[in-house]
């Protein structure tokens, strides 16, 4: 169920100041916003004159006209191009007139009338706190327009309300004949769609002088005139006071890269947000800032306190591609609240340039212990035959799922009975990835226990979430006490001896099973008797030959723990 009207992808990074600490101020551009609409006389008498200023002076402003569906209703074609992003704009500065002009949001709002280019020279002369620089281009099949957006900190930018809009315009819409009320037949800088919704993207709270952020963004063309008068206008807003801090038009230069090593973490993916198996299997996005090929990476992975774990990767991306890397398991005690953190070490065998965009964390709490009889209702969309779910075991079987569904907009109760005293993961799924949500119509799930005890819900999820939980063995039994089982070796790779870390519940004498990838088991060890907690044992591996292998752990309560290793 994707976005037919956009799409989009997201990044922030931060650079590091420069020797100095200081730069340049930025020399400011101004926004004038412009609400009309071609069933609006004044509106007529008005724009000529706007567009003679823009024309005249292209260094010093940019604009965007944003078309209203009145004073007569239902006849400006552009107004009903995008009603919501034109509605949007008009709700955000409480326009209930036109023609009406806003520049840079807070300096000037009022009547055409009422500004000159003095107004617009003096808001110039005032230095930006930042730079911006915006590229588009169209895909090969000219369907789809890609904007990609540098902002730079000349000086300290603080805020929680700081958003950055990406405004795609059509530079001149020209009719054979009037089609409102008003004669006009040429339309300048009209507004196409607000990427990547109306609402723009949130900037970090705080931004110094030389850090930066990169954002992309894309849109399917709909209802576009002339492919070739496309373009965008780029601003950075301040939500509180309204004030614009600064803008660009875009080019079809490309933007130039800052550093030549620079890699960016850009999202963890593959990791509820709750667990009860005692080890995490994340999948990260990388994409490359950087102005040579990322061929390799170092990243440094952990969960609280524990040993940070390395995994190296190498390929071949190029600049602004993303790589999607896989991360071997990472074995942990759970707590009642952890945090895995994951980090880019190294880039093509060297420190990154900057390494403020190198770390991300994600909160990861106990998974709830449920009872063994669950429900999950599906309000489905229009396109039920999207949605599926399943659930799996701690040894990877479905043991429960449903769908795909055929019934739209339907409220589908599914009752799910599971054996008790063990964890288990639950995913739904979207075939069209947007959830059960949006453009197909508003779905939702809840996955839940007893009375109301939500596991998991939603309703915009994309094409995947998921949720780990347990299941009772008994009365009064926590999750901690049942599912307190973790494993990890150090060192890794290992040599002649590898120490084995492990936690379990109960006390008892564990089993530890070596397995090459084949799956073919190369030796058993019982470990000896240990109380419930966290343990460290010695175990040989002189017999082992250079290779990875997977340890098992066959726990006191007889859960089975699973850690990948290598062997030197």
């Amino acid at each position: 169920m994707k976005h037919l009207h956009s799409a989009f992808l997201i990044a922030s990074i931060f650079v590091a100041t420069s020797l100095n600490g200081q730069s340049p101020k930025a020399q400011r551009f101004v926004l004038l916003e412009q609400f009309t609409s071609s069933t609006c006389g004044p509106c007529a008498s008005a724009n000529p004159t706007i567009i003679q200023r823009l024309q005249q002076n292209p260094d010093k402003f940019t604009a965007i006209f944003y078309h209203v569906g009145w004073p007569s209703p239902g006849n400006d074609p552009m107004y009903l191009h995008n009603t919501a992003d034109n509605n949007a704009r008009v709700s955000y500065y409480s326009v209930n007139s036109v023609p009406r002009s806003v520049i840079d949001g807070n300096y000037y709002i009022g009547s055409p009338g009422g500004w000159s280019m003095t107004t617009i020279n003096n808001r110039y002369a005032m230095p930006s706190p930042c730079e911006i620089n915006l590229q588009h281009y169209l895909n090969a099949a000219q369907d789809s327009i890609f904007l990609v957006m540098l902002i730079k900190a000349t000086e300290n930018m603080t805020g929680s309300s700081l958003v950055a809009h990406n405004v795609v315009i059509e530079k001149l819409v020209q009719f054979p004949t009037p089609p409102g009320t008003n004669g006009e037949k040429d339309f300048h800088n009209v507004m196409k769609k607000l990427l990547p919704t109306a609402g723009g993207t949130a900037l970090p709270a705080n931004l110094g002088p030389g850090d930066y952020l990169l954002l992309e963004n894309s849109w399917k063309l709909a209802n576009v005139y002339n492919n070739n008068q496309l373009a965008a206008i780029g601003f950075i807003q301040n939500n509180t006071n309204k004030e614009v801090l600064q803008t660009a038009n875009s080019s079809t230069n490309p933007v130039t890269p800052l550093y030549a090593n620079d890699a960016q973490l850009m999202g963890i993916t593959e990791v509820a947000p709750q667990n009860c198996q005692g080890f995490v299997t994340p999948t990260i996005k990388v994409r490359n800032n950087g102005s040579n090929p990322m061929t390799s990476l170092k990243i440094k992975y952990k969960v609280n306190d524990g040993e940070l774990q390395a995994h190296n990767w190498s390929g071949n991306t190029g600049l602004l591609s993303v790589a999607t890397i896989a991360l071997p398991a990472y074995n942990f005690a759970v707590e009642a609240q952890n945090t895995l953190q994951i980090f880019i070490d190294k880039i093509n065998t060297v420190n990154d340039e900057y390494p403020k965009n190198d770390t991300m964390t994600f909160e990861i709490k106990s998974a709830k212990v449920a009872t063994p009889e669950l429900k999950l209702w599906i309000k489905t969309d229009n396109k039920p035959e999207e949605t599926t779910w399943k659930i799996l075991d701690d040894n990877d079987n479905i043991v429960a799922g449903g769908g795909p569904y055929t019934q739209a907009n339907t409220l589908i109760k599914e009752d799910i009975v599971l054996p008790g005293g063990k964890c288990y993961r639950f995913f739904i799924l979207d075939a069209g990835g947007d959830g059960v949500c949006c453009g197909n119509g508003l779905g939702f799930y809840t996955f839940f226990y007893g009375n109301n005890n939500v596991i998991s819900e939603g309703t915009n999820f994309g094409s995947k979430a998921m949720a780990q939980f347990a299941t009772e063995s008994g009365v009064g039994i926590t999750t901690a006490e049942v599912f307190r089982h973790a494993m990890r070796i150090s060192p890794n790779p290992a040599g002649n001896e590898a120490n084995l870390h492990f936690s379990i519940p109960a006390s008892g004498k564990p089993i530890l099973l070596i397995y090459n990838l084949a799956g073919q088991q190369l030796s058993s060890l019982e470990l000896g008797h240990y109380e419930a907690g966290s343990h460290i044992s010695i175990f040989s591996t002189q017999s082992l030959p250079a290779g990875l292998y997977v340890a098992e752990l066959i726990t006191p309560d007889g859960h089975h723990v699973r850690y990948k290793f290598s062997k030197k």
